[in-house]
């Protein structure tokens, strides 16, 4: 969204900008977790809204901390996810 600062698109640039040949291709997976893209869950002042954000970005599997699924990878035992517009909004 046009003024909203993207941690991936900004990355993007710094790849692009050291490899002008290189095809990147980016992704935003999962829900839109807060009105503006990238604001972490954190900063949801209201409880209950918080706890419903971070239950959005939850994926399948067993849970992990709240907002992130456990992988199951069995040699990263403790790898998790979350899936959300905005880069690491839940993280």
């Amino acid at each position: 969204m046009p003024g909203d600062v993207r941690v991936g698109e900004a990355v993007v640039d710094l790849l692009y900008d050291q490899h002008p040949g290189a095809r990147i291709l980016l992704l935003d997976a999962g829900p839109r977790l807060t009105p503006s893209p990238g604001t972490h869950v954190k900063n949801i002042t209201d409880p209950g809204e918080r706890a419903r954000a971070q239950r959005a970005s939850e994926g399948p599997g067993p849970a992990g901390r709240p907002g992130t699924r456990l992988l199951g990878a069995p040699d990263l035992p403790a790898a998790a996810l979350s899936t959300n517009v905005g880069a690491m909004g839940a993280h």
